[in-house]
């Protein structure tokens, strides 16, 4: 479905158990669901959601941001099931727009 989100608290960053590559554990409150949910948000996963909360493109695979100026930044977002490369579902965010933006209610 789609909802609005909220970024509650500064995204944590976390290394993978290999220690090859980093993400992030974004807190983000669900207006609709009344909760706080965390999702790890990949680097090569979240240009859309950083662009969103405030981020500036500073090229095709780059985009400056600050962890502690995304608290409280809100977006819309379609929360969908996909298998990850183990072939286990997890929750992805997808369709990312600012709260700000105009959306049309086809997306809905």
């Amino acid at each position: 479905g789609r909802y609005l989100f909220t970024v509650s608290e500064k995204p944590e960053k976390k290394r993978s158990g290999s220690g090859k590559s980093t993400f992030r554990i974004w807190p983000l409150r669900c207006r609709e669901l009344n909760r706080v949910i965390r999702f790890v948000i990949l680097p090569w996963e979240s240009k859309e959601l950083l662009l969103a909360v405030g981020g500036i493109e500073t090229s095709e695979d780059q985009v400056d941001w600050d962890d502690d100026d995304v608290i409280g930044k809100k977006f819309y977002a379609d929360v969908v099931h996909r298998a990850d490369n183990d072939g286990e579902t997890r929750e992805k965010l997808e369709n990312i727009v600012a709260s700000d933006k105009e959306i049309s209610t086809e997306t809905f």
